[in-house]
C-alpha cells in the first residue's frame, strides 16, 4: 500500500531521532523536522524513510554551521533503492529566486539524473559563528535547503564538476538577486530618458515599463559607449551589474560577443530598440538562449553616445501577450500590415496577425517589417495550397542566418527536421544549427532553424532554398520501416537523417538490415577516435564489421590480433560514408566457416564484439589467451583476470613461459571458464556469504577433476590458477564498475607453496597492460621502499631479495620489512630522458593508487574496507611506503594521492617529501653507514677522522649515499670509483683538495665524475667514460690498484677496482658486486654487472660497507668475513634511512591526531617536524651505533665454546619455531657449526646480523601482543624513543602506536644491551618466558635510572681506547644480568609495589654517589685519558652491578616501621661489607671450567640470595630491639662469627665459601628457632 506523505514525514523523523545520541545537536533535529514539514507532498512521493533519514542527519549536521554567505554543499551518499549506493547533495543558500530551477538546470547540463529534488525555505537564526540558535522564528533570515538524490554514485571528478556548477549558478542567482533593484531602476531611468525622444521614444519607454513589470527577467546590465575614432563600442566597466559584472565568467563573460558591435551597425539600425537572441544559454531559470534588449542612447541633438544593454529571459507573459497589445511590437504589426497593403481589419489582416503570433517572438520583435510582410503574404497562400517554402534572413548583427521552413503537415517528421538542420549546416557553413518546430492544427508544419556562424554572403536560392527543399523528397521505405521500430526517439531521427546520404556503392553492396545496423553502430560510437565493432551472424555467413572515422584500420594490425584470438579472415571490403561532416568507414571482414560456426553461438557474439573493439582500439592485450573468448565465452576482463594470475605465477619463478601457459589453457576452455566462475562467485560483493564460501568447494572440485585431463602440464597450470584463486584475499575486480584493464590481487603468501621462500605475510600484485607491480610485506605493520625496476622478467625476485634484507633492517623500527617494485611495460623505445621520467612518474601514481584500492582505511577511528571489495583477511589499514631506486623524489606524489583519497595516514603515508625529512639533505643513510665504517676501523684502532683511509667505491657525488658518504671524513683518499657513466681514477689524492672538490660536486645539481676538475686529480689519474673500448693505465694507477696490465677494458678495470688493496670498499650505488666463489652469476640475478662482480674470497680491502642495497650476496659477505674481512650487511649498514622514515611517520601520525582535532595547524606541525630534525638524526644514528657495537662484541665472543653452543641452540630453536629458515638465511648447518667450533670459530658478523635481527623481530611480535603500556615503567622506557621536543609537553604513552613502539624499543634495547643469548639463558634458568625477562629488564632499567649511565657510556663509545671499551662492555653485560636477575627474584606483586620507591631513590644523584665511593682507587679512575662523565658512568656500572641483587631483594624484606628504603639500603650495604657477601658475589662470576660448575654456580647464587635474606631478617630484628642499625649488623656478624671472606682464586673456591656461609646462617637460624 502506498504511504501517504504525512506517514513518510513521520517515519523519517522517527528514524532521525532514533539515530541521535546524547551529545548530538538538538538544533539539527529541529532543522530536519521543520524541513520535512515544509516539503510539498509531491516531493516526498517515492522516497523511502530508511534511505532518507541517514542522508538528512548527515547532511543537516554538515550545514548546521554555516561557513560563509554563499552556497554550502554537503556531499552525501544514499541507498538508491536498487541495493546500491548513490550520491546525494544538500545545498544551503540564502533564499532567493531561481535557485531550484537553476540547480535542476545545472544537473541537466551535465547529464546527471536525479531520483528526487526536495526543497524547502525555512526561517533560521544563527549566531556570529554561523551556528544555528533557533529554527522557525518569525522574522529570522530565510534559508533555502535543497536535497538532491542522484540516481547514480558519481565518481569524484564528475561530482566535483557538478558541485562547481551548482556553486556557480548559486553565485549567479545571488548576484542577480542583489542587483535586481538596480537593474529595474535602469529600466525606469532609460525609459524616462527615451520618452523625451518623440513617439518612438514613448513606445520604447512603454516597452521598457512592460519589461520591468511583467515581461522580462533581467540578469545583467551594462552600458556600451561610443568612443571617437574607435569603430567598435566599448563596455563601460563601472556600469556592469548582475551577471555581466564578472568578465571571466565561463558563460556570461562572452555572452555579448559582437553585441552591440560596431558603431556603424548601431547607427544604421532603424529603431532605437533592439531585441535579439544572445549566443549562449543562461545558467538561471530556464534552458533557453539569453534574450538581449538594447536601447540606443543619443543626446538631444540625436548624436549617438552608446547603447544600454540588458540580458535575461523574456517571461512567459512575453509569449502570451498578444502582439497588438505589446508596446513596440504593436507598432511593428501595424507597419507589416501597411507594407503588405492589408487593411487593419478583415480576414487577411487576421491571418497576418495569426502568422506573426505563431512566429518565434524574437522574429516578430527583431526581423525587418518588410521581411515579415513577405513571409506573412506567402504563408497565407500556403494555407490554401500547402507546399514547401523556405524563408531566410540575417540577424541584425549579421551573426546568424535565421530560416523558416514551411511544409505540408503530413510530410513532417523528426527525421525531416534533423535532415533540414543538417542540410542547412552543410550549405551555410554554420558551426551549429538549432531548430524549433511548430506543428499546429492547420495544414502546415513549420521548422525554425538558426544557423549559427553561417558564412557571409549566401545566395538564398542556391545555398539555402535548393538544399533544404531537396531534403523533403523522402526516405528509403525499407530502411524507414526498420528505423520506425527504434524506440529511442533521438536515435530513430538520426537513422532517418543518415539514410538519405548513403552512397550508391554502399547501398548496392549492403542489405538494408545490415545498413540499418551499420548506421546504428556508427551513431552509438560517441568517440570518433575509436573503432567500434559488430559481429553480423547471418545464416552462417558471419562477418566482422568495423566502424571508424577518417581512416580504415590497418589490416597488418588487425589480422595478427584476430589470429591470436582464433579467428581466420577470408576477405575484406571497406565503404566510405559521410556522417555529420565526418568521413566514416565501414570495413567488412568475412570469416571462414570454422570461425563463423564459433561466432554464430549467441553467447559468443557479445563477448567477441567486446574483445575485437578493445583490440582494435588498443585497449586490450593482444595475446594467445584471447582465444578463450571465442573458445570458452570468457569476457575481455575475464581473460585479463586469467592473464594476471598467469603473469603472477610466472613472476614467482615457474619454468613455464607465458605463451606456453596460454596455449595450455586454450586447450581446456571449459575448465578455465569454471575457474573464472568460481573466482566471480567468491569475490562478487553481490553474492551472500554462503554463496561466496561455497566457491572454495567449487575450486576444490575443479582441482579434483584435473588428473582426468591426463596431461601433466595442463594439470599444473590449471592447478596453479586454482591455488592462486584460493589464496587471494582481496581483488579490485568488481571496483569501478569493472572498468579498465587493471587487475589487483592481495594474496596470503605466508603459506602459499607456489612461491619461493621467504614467503611474505601478504602480497599485493598489480597487473595491467601499462605496468605491473608487486608489494611484499613481512607483517601486518610493515614498511619499505617502492622501486622502479628494470627487471621486466623477474622483478618479483628482485623485490623478494630486497624485502628479505628489509626484514633484517627493520628490526630497529616498529614495522616489519616490506618492499615493492613496478615495471613500465609501454615505455617508448629509445625515448628521451624526460619522456622516460614522465612515464615512470605516471606509472608510480597508478601503482600507489592501486595499492590503496585494496587497502583498508581508518575513518574516525573505524576501519573502512575498500568499496565493492570482498575481504577475506582481518582489518589491514597499515600501508606505508618509502623511496627507493628510481622513486627518490616521489614521496610528495604518494602523499598527495593518499591525501586526495582521504587515506588515514595522510602525508605520513610516504616518508620524506616536502613535509618530511629529506634523506639526501640530511645525509642520514650515509651517516648510518659510516657508523658501521667507524666501528670497523675503531676495532682496528684506526680513527677515520685522524688517520687516512684509502677507499674505492661504487657511485658518484650526485648520489645520496655515495655523495654524502664521501664527505663524512676529510681523511678519505678516494683512489677509484665508478658509476653507470664514468670511471674515476685518482692514484694519490690530496685529502683536503679532493675533499673540497667532492664537496663542490655534491652541491652541483646532477653532477657526474666528468664534472670533477681534472687539474685537481693526481698524476696518472683521470675520468673515463664506460663506453670506451679500452682505458690506458698509468704507472701510478697500476701501483695504487696493484694491476699489472697497461690497459684494460672498462668492465675489467671496474672488476680490478673492486679487488684493490685498500682500506675500504664503499658501495653507494645500485647493483650486486660481491658474490661467493660457490655462487654463479646467474644465481645473483644481476646480469648488468656479471663482468664486474668479484668473489668474497678475492677481495683485498679491509672493510666493506654497503650504503646501497644488495651490494653483496649473503654468501659473498660470509666468504669475505671468513677470510678475515670486516663486513656487516646492507640491512645493518643502510638501516638509517628506514629508521629515519619510521621516526618521521610516527611523529607525523602523532601530530596529525592533534592537527585533525584542530589543536595544531599544519604550519605548526611542519615547523615542529623541522625543528626536530637534529634530534631525529641523533636517535637514528644511536640505533646504528648500538647495533654495530653489539655485532662486533658478539663476534669477539665467537671463540668461546659456550657462546658457540648458545648460538647453535638459538638457531635450532628459531628454526624449529618457524621464526627463520636456516637454508633461506644462509646460516651454517649443524655440521658446519661443528666444523667451525673445531676450528675455534663461530658465526661471522653477516650471520650474526641475520640471527640477531630474527631474534629482535621475534621479540617484537611477542611483546606487541602484550599490554606493555600498562606497566608503571612504560613511560620512562618509551620516552627516549621520541625527540625531546615531541615529548616535552606530551606523554609518550599517548602516541597512537605506543604499545607497538614500546615493543620495538624493548626488543632492541634489551638485545643491544644484553645480547641475544643472555635473555634466553636467564629465561631458562628462572623458568620464565623470554618476554618476562625482557619485562624485568624494562622494570630494572627504569627503576635504577640506568639510562643516564648508559648515555654517558654511549657518548664515548668510539672515543675511549678499544681495550677500555671491551672491558666496560663486559661489565655492562654483567650489570644487565644482575639487575634482570634481581628483578626476577622478587615476586611480581612485591616488585610492582616497591618499584616506585626504588625509582624515587635512584632518581636522586646522591644515591649513586653513595654507592660508587670517592677514594679514587676504582679501575675507572685509575685508567688515564677518560672523560669525567665516562669515569662516573663506569663506576656507576660497577657499583650498581655489585648491589643489584641486594637492591631488588630489599623490596621483598619486611622492614621495621619508619625505616625507609635508603636507610634500609645503608643497613644492607653495611651487612654485605661486614659479612663479605659482595666479595662472594664477585667470586661467583669467575669463569667456570666445566659444565657441572656452570650448573652449580646457579645454585650457589640462589643460596647466597637466600642467605642474605636471612641475615637481613636477623639484623632487622636486632635493629628493633634497642640496637641501632649499624649496631645490629655488628651484633649479628659477631654472633655468627662472620668477618668477611678473601677474594676467591677460582669459581670452585667461591662456591665453597658460599656453602660455608649458608650453612652457618642456616644453623644459627635453626638454633634460634629451637
Amino acid at each position: 500500500m502506498k504511504q501517504m506523505p504525512q506517514d513518510l514525514r513521520k517515519q523519517t523523523l522517527e528514524l532521525v531521532n532514533a539515530s541521535k545520541t546524547a551529545g548530538d545537536d538538538e538544533q539539527v533535529a529541529a532543522l530536519i523536522a521543520a524541513w520535512l514539514k515544509s516539503l510539498d507532498d509531491e516531493d516526498l512521493a517515492g522516497t523511502v524513510p530508511d534511505s532518507l533519514a541517514p542522508v538528512l542527519w548527515g547532511g543537516f549536521t554538515q550545514v548546521a554551521k554555516r561557513s560563509g554567505s554563499g552556497a554550502q554543499v554537503a556531499r552525501l551518499r544514499h541507498s538508491d533503492g536498487r541495493g546500491g549506493m548513490a550520491t546525494a547533495l544538500l545545498i544551503l543558500n540564502d533564499d532567493m529566486p531561481y535557485l531550484v530551477d537553476s540547480i535542476v538546470m545545472a544537473m541537466r547540463k551535465l547529464r546527471v539524473a536525479a531520483n528526487g529534488v526536495l526543497n524547502a525555505v525555512l526561517p533560521v537564526q544563527r549566531d556570529a559563528d554561523g551556528a544555528i540558535t533557533a529554527v522557525g522564528q518569525a522574522g529570522a533570515k530565510l534559508e533555502s535547503y535543497v536535497l538532491v538524490l542522484l540516481a547514480d554514485d558519481l565518481p569524484d571528478a564528475e561530482l566535483g564538476m557538478l558541485v562547481e556548477r551548482i556553486e556557480m549558478v548559486s553565485r549567479d542567482a545571488a548576484v542577480v538577486h542583489r542587483d535586481r533593484p538596480a537593474m529595474l531602476e535602469h529600466f525606469s531611468r532609460i525609459g524616462a530618458e527615451a520618452a523625451t525622444h518623440g513617439e518612438e521614444g514613448k513606445e520604447v519607454a512603454a516597452f521598457l515599463e512592460w519589461a520591468k513589470t511583467e515581461g522580462f527577467e533581467p540578469f545583467g546590465y551594462a552600458y556600451y559607449q561610443v568612443k571617437p575614432g574607435v569603430p567598435e563600442l566599448e563596455r563601460d566597466i563601472p556600469s556592469r551589474i548582475g551577471v555581466l559584472q564578472d568578465t571571466s565568467h565561463p558563460v556570461y563573460g562572452t555572452c555579448l560577443a559582437n553585441i552591440p558591435g560596431f558603431f556603424d551597425t548601431l547607427s544604421k539600425r532603424a529603431h532605437t530598440l533592439s531585441i535579439v537572441k544572445a549566443d549562449v544559454e543562461g545558467t538561471l531559470h530556464r534552458d533557453a538562449q539569453l534574450d538581449f534588449i538594447g536601447v540606443r542612447h543619443a543626446d538631444a541633438d540625436g548624436k549617438i553616445l552608446g547603447e544600454y544593454c540588458f540580458v535575461g529571459l523574456f517571461t512567459r507573459a512575453a509569449t502570451s501577450t498578444p502582439l497588438d497589445r505589446l508596446p513596440f511590437a504593436r507598432g511593428r504589426v501595424a507597419k507589416v500590415l501597411s507594407i503588405a497593403g492589408v487593411r487593419q481589419e478583415g480576414f487577411r489582416a487576421e491571418k497576418f496577425v495569426e502568422i506573426l503570433e505563431s512566429l518565434p517572438r524574437t522574429e516578430a520583435l527583431e526581423a525587418e517589417p518588410e521581411w515579415l510582410a513577405e513571409v506573412c503574404g506567402a504563408v497565407v497562400s500556403l494555407y490554401k495550397q500547402p507546399r514547401a517554402k523556405v524563408f531566410a534572413r540575417r540577424d541584425v548583427y549579421a551573426r546568424h542566418l535565421n530560416v523558416l521552413v514551411y511544409l505540408p503537415r503530413e510530410r513532417y517528421s523528426a527525421s525531416v527536421g534533423s535532415a533540414l538542420a543538417k542540410a542547412l549546416q552543410a550549405s551555410s557553413g554554420a558551426h551549429h544549427v538549432s531548430s524549433q518546430t511548430l506543428v499546429a492544427d492547420g495544414p502546415l508544419a513549420r521548422v525554425y532553424l538558426i544557423a549559427h556562424g553561417a558564412r557571409y554572403p549566401l545566395d538564398l536560392a542556391t545555398d539555402i532554398q535548393q538544399p533544404l527543399l531537396a531534403v523533403l523528397d523522402g526516405w528509403h521505405d525499407q530502411f524507414s520501416a526498420l528505423a520506425d521500430k527504434v524506440e529511442d526517439v533521438s536515435l530513430r531521427a538520426s537513422l532517418r537523417r543518415m539514410c538519405a546520404t548513403l552512397p550508391t556503392d554502399y547501398v548496392v553492396a549492403t542489405k538494408p538490415a545490415a545498413a540499418f545496423h551499420d548506421l546504428e553502430a556508427i551513431l552509438r560510437n560517441g568517440d570518433p577516435s575509436r573503432v567500434s565493432v559488430r559481429v553480423d551472424a547471418d545464416n552462417g555467413a558471419s562477418t566482422i564489421r568495423l566502424y571508424s572515422v577518417d581512416r580504415v584500420p590497418s589490416l597488418s594490425t588487425i589480422l595478427p590480433a584476430l589470429h591470436n584470438a582464433g579467428v581466420t579472415i577470408d576477405r575484406e571490403q571497406a565503404h566510405s560514408l559521410r556522417v555529420n561532416g565526418q568521413r566514416h568507414y565501414v570495413t567488412s571482414l568475412s570469416v571462414d566457416a570454422d570461425t563463423a560456426a564459433k561466432l554464430g553461438k549467441p553467447e559468443i557474439v557479445s563477448v567477441a564484439e567486446d574483445l575485437f573493439t578493445a583490440l582494435f582500439n588498443n585497449e586490450a592485450e593482444d595475446g594467445r589467451l584471447n582465444g578463450l573468448v571465442i573458445e570458452g565465452g570468457l569476457s575481455v576482463r575475464e581473460v585479463q583476470l586469467v592473464r594476471a594470475y598467469m603473469s603472477y605465477w610466472r613472476q614467482t619463478g615457474t619454468n613455464f613461459s607465458v605463451r606456453y601457459m596460454a596455449e595450455t589453457l586454450r586447450t581446456q576452455p571449459a575448465l578455465v571458464k569454471d575457474l573464472v566462475d568460481a573466482f566471480l562467485q567468491r569475490f562478487d560483493p553481490a553474492n551472500d556469504d554462503a554463496t561466496r564460501n561455497a566457491a572454495l568447494d567449487k575450486i576444490a572440485d575443479i582441482k579434483s577433476r584435473l588428473p582426468a585431463i591426463n596431461h601433466a602440464d595442463s594439470e599444473a597450470v590449471l592447478g596453479a590458477m586454482a591455488t592462486l584463486i584460493a589464496a587471494t584475499l582481496r581483488t579490485n575486480y568488481f571496483q569501478n564498475a569493472q572498468q579498465g584493464d587493471k587487475i589487483i590481487f592481495k594474496f596470503d603468501t605466508s603459506n602459499l607453496s607456489l612461491v619461493p621462500e621467504p614467503r611474505p605475510f601478504r602480497e599485493i600484485f598489480v597487473f595491467s597492460r601499462r605496468f605491473e607491480g608487486v608489494h611484499l610485506r613481512g607483517g601486518p605493520v610493515a614498511r619499505g621502499g617502492l622501486r622502479w625496476s628494470d627487471r621486466m622478467e623477474d622483478y618479483r625476485t628482485e623485490v623478494l631479495g630486497l624485502v628479505k634484507a628489509q626484514m633484517v633492517k627493520n628490526a630497529v623500527i616498529v614495522p616489519a620489512g616490506a618492499k615493492g617494485g613496478f615495471v613500465c611495460k609501454q615505455m617508448p623505445k629509445d625515448a628521451a630522458r624526460d619522456v622516460i621520467a614522465a612515464e615512470g612518474e605516471a606509472v608510480y601514481r597508478l601503482f600507489i593508487s592501486s595499492l590503496l584500492e585494496v587497502t583498508d582505511n581508518r575513518v574516525l577511528g573505524k576501519i573502512v574496507p575498500p568499496a565493492d571489495t570482498v575481504v577475506y583477511d582481518p582489518n589491514d589499514p597499515y600501508l606505508v611506503v618509502a623511496a627507493d631506486k628510481g622513486t627518490a623524489t616521489f614521496s610528495d606524489i604518494a602523499n598527495g594521492i593518499a591525501v586526495q583519497r582521504g587515506f588515514w595516514l595522510g602525508d605520513a603515508f610516504a616518508s620524506g617529501g616536502s613535509n618530511g625529512y629529506d634523506h639526501k639533505k640530511m645525509g642520514i643513510t650515509a651517516k648510518g653507514a659510516f657508523e658501521a665504517v667507524k666501528r670497523h676501523f675503531y676495532e682496528m684502532d684506526h680513527d677515520i677522522h685522524a688517520a687516512p683511509v684509502t677507499m674505492v667505491g661504487v657511485g658518484d657525488m650526485s648520489g645520496d649515499v655515495f655523495g654524502n658518504g664521501a664527505l663524512l671524513s676529510r681523511k678519505l683518499k678516494v683512489l677509484a670509483a665508478f658509476d653507470h657513466r664514468h670511471i674515476f681514477l685518482d692514484p694519490n689524492p690530496d685529502m683536503e683538495v679532493s675533499f673540497k672538490e667532492r664537496e663542490r660536486m655534491f652541491a652541483l645539481p646532477r653532477s657526474s665524475w666528468d664534472d670533477y676538475n681534472k687539474e685537481l686529480i693526481s698524476a696518472g689519474g683521470g675520468v673515463y667514460p664506460r663506453s670506451a673500448r679500452s682505458i690506458e693505465l698509468s704507472p701510478q694507477i697500476r701501483a695504487a690498484l696493484d694491476i699489472e696490465e697497461t690497459a684494460l677494458a672498462p668492465e675489467e678495470l671496474m672488476h680490478r677496482i673492486l679487488l684493490a688493496p685498500v682500506d675500504l670498499f664503499y658501495n653507494g650505488g645500485i647493483g650486486t658486486y660481491i658474490k661467493a666463489s660457490t655462487e654463479t652469476h646467474a644465481q645473483v640475478k644481476d646480469r648488468a654487472n656479471d663482468n664486474i662482480r668479484v668473489n668474497g674470497n678475492e677481495l683485498r680491502c679491509k672493510v666493506v660497507t654497503e650504503g646501497g642495497n644488495l651490494g653483496a650476496t649473503q654468501a659473498g659477505r660470509i666468504e669475505f668475513a671468513l677470510n678475515g674481512g670486516r663486513i656487516f650487511t646492507d640491512a645493518i649498514d643502510n638501516s638509517a634511512g628506514v629508521d629515519c622514515s619510521d621516526h618521521e611517520v610516527n611523529a607525523k601520525m602523532w601530530l596529525d591526531v592533534e592537527m585533525n582535532a584542530g589543536q595544531l595547524s599544519e604550519a605548526d606541525r611542519n615547523r615542529t617536524l623541522n625543528e626536530m630534525t637534529n634530534d631525529i638524526e641523533r636517535l637514528v644514528l644511536r640505533d646504528n651505533t648500538l647495533q654495530t657495537q653489539l655485532l662486533v662484541r658478539e663476534l669477539q665472543a665467537q671463540g668461546d665454546a659456550a657462546v658457540q653452543d648458545g648460538y647453535a641452540a638459538l638457531i635450532a630453536s628459531l628454526e624449529e619455531e618457524g621464526a627463520l629458515s636456516r637454508e633461506l638465511e644462509q646460516l651454517p648447518s649443524v655440521a658446519e657449526l661443528a666444523r667451525r667450533k673445531a676450528d675455534g670459530r663461530g658465526l661471522t658478523t653477516p650471520e650474526l646480523a641475520v640471527v640477531i635481527a630474527n631474534v629482535k623481530n621475534r621479540y617484537k611480535r611477542i611483546l606487541s601482543a602484550l599490554p606493555l603500556t600498562d606497566n608503571s615503567w612504560a613511560e620512562s622506557v618509551l620516552k627516549p624513543y621520541f625527540p625531546d621536543l615531541l615529548v616535552a609537553t606530551r606523554p609518550a604513552l599517548a602516541h597512537p602506536l605506543a604499545n607497538a613502539i614500546l615493543a620495538t624499543v624493548l626488543a632492541n634495547e634489551s638485545v643491544n644491551r644484553c645480547g641475544p643469548l643472555m635473555l634466553r639463558q636467564l629465561a631458562g634458568e628462572h623458568g620464565v618466558d623470554e618476554s618476562d625477562v625482557i619485562l624485568a629488564w624494562g622494570q630494572a632499567w627504569s627503576a635504577l635510572n640506568l639510562a643516564p649511565v648508559f648515555d654517558a657510556l654511549d657518548a664515548d663509545a668510539l672515543k675511549v681506547p678499544r681495550a677500555v671499551s671491551v672491558k666496560v662492555d663486559a661489565r655492562t653485560r654483567s650489570l644487565q644480568k644482575s639487575v634482570i636477575e634481581g628483578a626476577l627474584s622478587v615476586p611480581a606483586e612485591q616488585l610492582r609495589a616497591g618499584a616506585a620507591e626504588l625509582t624515587r631513590l635512584f632518581a636522586k644523584p646522591e644515591t649513586l654517589a653513595s654507592l660508587t665511593g670517592a677514594d679514587g682507587q676504582s679501575e675507572a679512575e685509575l685508567t688515564a685519558g677518560l672523560r669525567a662523565e665516562f669515569v662516573r658512568a663506569w663506576k656507576a656500572v660497577d657499583a650498581i652491578e655489585s648491589v643489584a641483587a641486594f637492591v631488588f631483594a630489599a623490596l621483598s624484606v619486611q622492614r621495621p616501621q619508619g625505616m625507609d628504603l635508603p636507610a634500609f639500603l645503608q643497613v644492607g650495604l653495611a651487612l654485605r661489607a661486614q659479612v663479605g657477601i659482595d666479595v662472594l658475589e664477585r667470586g661467583l662470576k669467575l669463569p667456570a671450567t666445566n659444565r657441572s660448575q656452570e650448573q652449580l654456580r646457579s645454585y650457589a647464587q640462589n643460596a647466597l640470595r637466600r642467605t642474605q635474606q636471612r641475615l637481613l631478617t636477623q639484623v632487622l630484628k636486632h635493629a628493633t630491639g634497642g640496637h641501632s642499625a649499624v649496631e645490629a649488623v655488628e651484633v649479628v656478624a659477631n654472633t655468627l662469627g662472620l668477618s668477611g671472606y678473601a677474594p676467591a682464586a677460582d669459581l670452585e673456591q667461591a662456591m665453597l665459601d658460599v656453602w660455608a656461609l649458608s650453612e652457618a646462617v642456616n644453623a644459627s637460624t635453626t638454633a634460634v628457632a629451637v
